[in-house]
């Protein structure tokens, strides 16, 4: 079973962020509906129900964790057995139809990535996880539902950095595709030639028992030998067939994702979302502060993290562990702790929210003291 994804939820209204959002939305899809279909399915059919369910098709074994797949065996297959997993009605299957589409056109880079339509996708795959259920999936869009719709009112997110670490792992992933693909295309080169050395041997072998034939007729036992090395040589030629078909299958998948996965990476380019993240992270600590100064007055909620601030050793100290942050943040922390005591001299409690915001009271005011960056 895979481990579920957390997505990468946008922190400014940015096309390659959006589409970045809705990218990972569907694979994260792939991998919960795909252990869904695993988890109900394998006690009744057995392991090998994906096998056999392509062999009996003609086909070479299915990936049940690819988006697409999810969503078109049912759809496509009324007696596929991932359809006993699913919800009944054709308001169910109109959603699935609804979602594929939208997939390809994401995957294909064939959308406006607009905050509008990947609202439209995160809501359809909410309703067709909640039917199914897949809860996982579920909260994970609702997640990204409220950000987007955040977004559209106007407010500001920071900590964008699991989006730039996503960024560089696509990046990781399209240069380990190529490498893989180069691998594939030697080995498919092998293959090709083993396997036509083998059918050159079945040529052989089938004019040899046609001339046995044409000399003494089809009792003879050197007929008996010569057929059992045709078929034995055909067995082998089969064998080969199937395993050079499927390294051309895996390796047209590969090249299909890496394909994908670098149309995704020009879009990120062409809509500057390093840039986008970047510049949101970077902006003043007035838009993380409510635009107020060092010993002004605070307008917002004090943070629930508890610091003493020392008059006798000019520290601060963890209110709850009772450990001197100089210790583990060194200097940085001795210097906050006189800075804040110009502007609290009587030292006392500080309170720190999670965008590293100081505050503390100063008679019934709570004031502003700056920001905590070793946390922020």
């Amino acid at each position: 079973m895979t481990e579920s994804r957390k997505l990468n939820l946008p922190n400014a209204i940015n096309e390659g962020q959006i589409k970045l959002l809705i990218f990972d939305a569907f694979i994260l899809l792939g991998e919960e509906l795909g252990n869904h279909y695993e988890s109900k399915i394998t006690p009744i059919l057995g392991k090998n129900w994906v096998y056999e369910l392509a062999r009996g098709r003609g086909d070479l074994e299915y990936n049940t964790t690819d988006p697409q797949w999810v969503l078109v065996e049912p759809l496509r297959n009324p007696t596929s057995p991932t359809r006993l997993t699913l919800p009944k009605g054709p308001g169910f299957y109109n959603r699935v139809s609804t979602l594929a589409k939208a997939r390809n056109a994401y995957f294909h880079n064939n959308n406006n990535g607009s905050i509008e339509a990947a609202l439209r996708v995160l809501e359809l795959l909410l309703e067709v996880s909640l039917a199914i259920p897949l809860d996982f999936a579920g909260n994970a869009y609702a997640d990204g539902i409220r950000r987007l719709n955040s977004l559209k009112q106007g407010e500001v997110f920071h900590g964008g950095e699991s989006n730039l670490k996503r960024v560089v792992l696509l990046e990781q992933q399209v240069a380990e595709l190529e490498e893989l693909a180069n691998l594939n295309k030697e080995l498919i080169h092998k293959r090709q030639v083993v396997l036509e050395e083998a059918l050159d041997d079945v040529a052989l072998q089938q004019e040899k028992v046609r001339e046995l034939e044409e000399k003494v007729g089809n009792k003879d036992q050197a007929i008996a030998q010569a057929r059992k090395e045709q078929e034995a040589a055909e067995k082998l030629a089969l064998g080969l067939k199937a395993e050079y078909d499927a390294k051309v299958a895996e390796l047209a998948e590969k090249e299909a994702i890496e394909r994908q996965y670098k149309e995704l990476l020009r879009t990120l380019v062409e809509s500057k979302t390093v840039e986008s993240i970047n510049s949101t992270n970077t902006k003043s600590n007035k838009s993380d502060s409510h635009d107020v100064a060092p010993g002004d007055n605070w307008p917002s909620e004090k943070g629930s993290r508890r610091l003493t601030l020392s008059v006798n050793f000019r520290e601060l100290y963890d209110t709850k562990s009772g450990e001197l942050l100089k210790e583990k943040f060194g200097d940085a922390a001795s210097a906050l702790a006189n800075e804040w005591l110009e502007i609290k001299p009587q030292g006392g409690r500080i309170f720190v929210d999670e965008k590293g915001n100081a505050t503390a009271y100063r008679g019934e005011d709570l004031i502003y003291l700056g920001k905590v960056s070793f946390w922020a």
